[in-house]
């Protein structure tokens, strides 16, 4: 990091040089000149004034270096005579020696250096400072030019200017000057909370002598102005002692990015969202941890880069103002600064007494939002491009009206968008759906920040056409109902419970094997996905509301079908706003066939597959509330999820519309989704035989040819078939997404996310993020080791979520795979008919795939098959 220089020092070059040769970026400098004397610089020390310099005819143009670049050396050497040959070097390799080389004809011109390239010089040195001004060269006496120089690359040759631009002189003042003069002379105090406390008053700053067309970035940071510890004594701060050790120093970068010197220049640099806080453990970007009683001072840095991605620096500048100096305090000390700031404050109201001031607004509110404003609603037609710039940083993509209709071409679309942003480091996307912004997370580090922050504990407007179906249940419920459900609800996925399941587990995929056994002697391609749908939703139905609905021997559920179908209805309707206009709406009620099918066919359709669904989950919870009220509890010796709904029911905690959305939640989170986690596993170990050939011979070991069934401690035994399990998810997990609504503005990773817009933690970016796991299209079940699993970021790998809402039946899921799997393949091996990526992952609700999946069944021996009927 470099420092501007006063434009009073200059640079001393060597006198009547001959030729320099300049060259491109991280090229070494050859000279064939005669030089009487370089001037060698310790580090940092400035260059002195050029000397002049003898020529035969003027120098056209000087190209000035970019601020903050410094020059290489090569070899040092002392003063050289006269040369009549230089030696060719190798590209970037140093100049030992130079040989004597005859001047024979005048020097045109001198070779600029491109701008912001590095310069390797012959004399050594460590580091130089950069240039405020250069003085203009005399033009004196005639310089014979000497024989050119053999090259590897050719220099670029680059047309002379008029003139010489002087470095920028930039500078910085605060709006509120005087008011932090008046709290100086005092001794300014300022409140640090546990919460985070706004720094008043604000630190609003003028930036000036930026480049017009220059890129910059600004940010905050508050350091220690001393080593000392402070007491207010007799009126007066005293040091009293060292200081504690430092906190690691927060920089806290201004939310709108990277921009153009001309736009910072026309606004106020604001930094006052910025909050002091005293908790060490306090994760949120915009706020900065400070110790009491101790000497603070802000620094505003000023970095001047290269282009929008901020990433290459050319210059720094820091303003550190000596009012600008406080004392971290927990509650004020002088009442003199107490009342300076009650009067300069309006926000400050807690401190009037009378009242007479007092305002509406929250004494942590700015006065104004200057890095985002409020986000408009709005109600009837939306128009995404009047709020295109609300959110102030890139990188920025797409419009609903950008994404593919074609449902293979939107998922290669987003993909390439989440892949190419995260390659470059990228933390987020950003998508507009209608007027209302989407920030995609796909990083760990923020899906973190997201998942357990107590603050974005409401699912996303996304999960808002799984209402009718699903209504407020553990899914998609917010704030205390939430709370208490999942308080409720989380005993029923206890470890004793889940091995009360083991024998339904095991049942059913007896039953799913009977099934898969015909198509395997047929020795055909064929798709295992109904298949493995219908066992998943049999087992649900059984463990949920202990009803036996034996969808795996009636292959045409309706059930079934219903739930795929509002599937692909409820994604279809997310990525199509105008759907929920309503002027659209009251078209297709008023019988425009056409308009209805072409523009919304969603709603009629929708709710003929809901009825099917409502019916199925009311005939269910009626036949068991009957055999409640006939036969009391447990008659057949197996306890339900549905029976502790209705013991609660029965104790006035449930309501029968409690009942049904809680057992709707389990019948569509624990269908669908272990399905698919199930048929994309299949997916993955088929076109991976060495795998599958591991899984047999941990599971011959285990059973040793056995028909018996799995127990908890047998899959506890089946290590490797799980870590398969877990690399499937993370390739293809189940769930594409997990939304958060943004009900108050959010800071992220330095971004302010105005309220009203959506996060989205995307499972399926991150984990196929090349910066976060190595050959992410590589099936890797060595990945989940516990050497490898210990070094990884652990939101690095998201399939159930994360956080206080993490998937509550996690643990059933994993235990109903591991079991279904291990019945498949000790008796069957596993083909695919096509290449693994020709089948793309289908991003609904669940991730569906868009092929099926199509694979064949060998039998590995004449063993007969497990019967499932006692």
């Amino acid at each position: 990091m470099f420092s501007v220089m006063p434009s009073t020092q200059h640079m001393d070059l060597a006198q009547t040089m001959e030729m320099v040769q300049f060259m491109e970026m991280g090229q070494p400098m050859e000279m064939a000149q005669t030089m009487e004397m370089v001037q060698f610089m310790e580090m940092g020390q400035p260059m002195e004034m050029v000397q002049p310099m003898e020529m035969v005819q003027p120098m056209e143009r000087v190209q000035l270096m970019e601020m903050g670049q410094h020059m290489e050396m090569v070899q040092p050497m002392e003063m050289v005579q006269p040369m009549e040959m230089v030696q060719p070097l190798e590209m970037m390799q140093p100049m030992e020696r130079v040989q004597p080389m005859e001047m024979v004809q005048p020097l045109e011109m001198m070779q600029p250096l491109e701008i912001g390239q590095a310069m390797e010089m012959v004399q050594p040195m460590e580091m130089v400072q950069p240039m405020e001004m250069v003085q203009p060269m005399e033009m004196v006496q005639p310089l014979d030019m000497v024989q050119p120089l053999d090259m590897v690359q050719p220099l670029e040759i680059v047309q002379p200017v008029d003139i010489v631009q002087p470095v920028e002189t930039v500078t910085a003042r605060l709006v509120d000057e005087e008011i932090w003069r008046k709290l100086d002379l005092l001794g300014t105090e300022m409140i640090v909370t546990k919460k985070g406390r706004n720094i008043f008053p604000k630190l609003d700053y003028r930036v000036e002598g930026l480049e017009d067309d220059g890129y910059y970035k600004m940010s905050l940071s508050v350091i220690r102005a001393d080593t000392h510890r402070y007491k207010y004594l007799s009126g007066e701060w005293s040091a009293c002692g060292n200081g504690e050790a430092r906190n690691p120093q927060r920089e806290v970068m201004h939310p709108e990015g990277v921009k153009k010197g001309k736009d910072w220049a026309a606004s106020i640099v604001s930094f006052a969202k910025v909050k002091i806080t005293n908790n060490v453990a306090d994760s949120n970007a915009m706020n900065i941890v400070l110790q009491s009683m101790h000497r603070y001072i802000p620094v505003l840095q000023v970095t001047r880069v290269f282009d929008l991605s901020g990433e290459h620096v050319s210059e720094i500048h820091q303003f550190q103002l000596e009012f600008t100096s406080f004392y971290a305090v927990t509650a004020y000390q002088n009442q003199e600064v107490t009342n300076e700031k009650v009067k300069e404050n309006k926000y400050a109201k807690g401190f009037r007494r009378n009242g007479k001031n007092r305002l509406d607004s929250s004494p942590e509110e700015p006065q104004t939002k200057q890095w985002c404003p409020p986000t408009q609603q709005i109600v009837e037609i939306s128009a995404p491009l009047t709020v295109q710039n609300q959110l102030g940083f890139a990188p920025e993509q797409g419009t609903a009206w950008q994404f593919k209709w074609n449902m293979k071409d939107l998922v290669i679309q987003l993909r390439g968008w989440g892949l190419f942003y995260a390659s470059k480091g990228h933390g987020m996307l950003r998508l507009w759906i209608g007027s209302r912004p989407i920030i995609v997370v796909i990083r760990p580090e923020l899906a973190k920040i997201v998942l357990e922050s107590s603050e974005l504990i409401t699912k996303g407007p996304e999960y808002n056409v799984l209402i009718p179906w699903l209504g407020t249940g553990l899914l998609i419920s917010s704030g205390e109902k939430w709370r208490h459900r999942r308080k409720v609800l989380t005993p029923s996925f206890h470890f004793n419970i889940l091995s009360s399941f083991q024998p339904v587990f095991d049942y059913q995929a007896k039953i799913l094997l009977e099934q898969l056994l015909p198509m395997a002697e047929g020795n055909i391609f064929f798709d295992v996905f109904p298949y493995v749908k219908r066992c998943a939703l049999d087992i649900i139905c059984e463990t949920t509301m202990g009803w036996a609905v034996g969808a795996q021997t009636n292959h045409s559920h309706p059930y079934v079908l219903a739930v795929r179908e509002m599937n692909s209805l409820a994604f279809k309707h997310e990525r199509m706003p105008w759907l929920k206009v309503n002027m659209i709406r009251q078209v297709c009620r008023n019988g425009f066939k056409f308009v209805c099918s072409y523009l919304s066919g969603f709603q009629s359709d929708f709710n003929k597959n809901l009825k099917i669904v409502r019916e199925f989950t009311d005939n269910v919870i009626k036949a068991r509330m009957e055999e409640h009220q006939k036969y009391g509890h447990h008659t057949d010796g197996k306890r339900a999820f549905l029976d502790l709904l209705l013991e609660m029911n029965e104790e006035n905690l449930f309501s029968y519309e409690d009942i049904r959305e809680e057992v709707d939640t389990f019948m569509f989170a624990g269908h669908d989704t272990t399905a698919a986690a199930l048929g994309w596993a299949l997916w993955c170990l088929a076109h991976n035989p060495n795998c599958q050939m591991m899984i047999r011979k941990e599971l011959d070991d285990l059973f040793d040819g056995s028909l018996r069934e799995c127990t908890s401690d047998d899959l506890k035994r089946m290590r490797y078939l799980e870590k398969c399990v877990k690399e499937a998810l993370r390739i293809r997990p189940s769930v594409p997404n997990f939304a958060r609504f943004v009900e108050k503005d959010f800071c992220l990773d330095g971004h302010i996310i105005p309220k009203g817009a959506s996060i989205i933690v995307s499972p399926q970016m991150i984990h196929c993020n090349s910066k976060v796991h190595e050959n992410v299209d590589v099936f890797d079940p060595e990945r989940f080791s516990e050497e490898n699993s210990s070094k990884r970021h652990p939101y690095a790998y998201i399939p159930f979520s994360a956080g206080p809402r993490n998937c509550i039946g996690q643990k059933f899921a994993i235990q109903e795979v591991k079991t279904v799997l291990s019945w498949i393949f000790r008796y069957f091996e596993v083909s695919a008919e096509i290449d693994f990526f020709d089948n793309l992952p289908l991003p609904e609700v669940i991730v569906r795939p868009e092929h099926g999946f199509p694979l064949k069944l060998h039998k590995r021996n004449e063993l007969e098959l497990p019967k499932s009927a006692n």
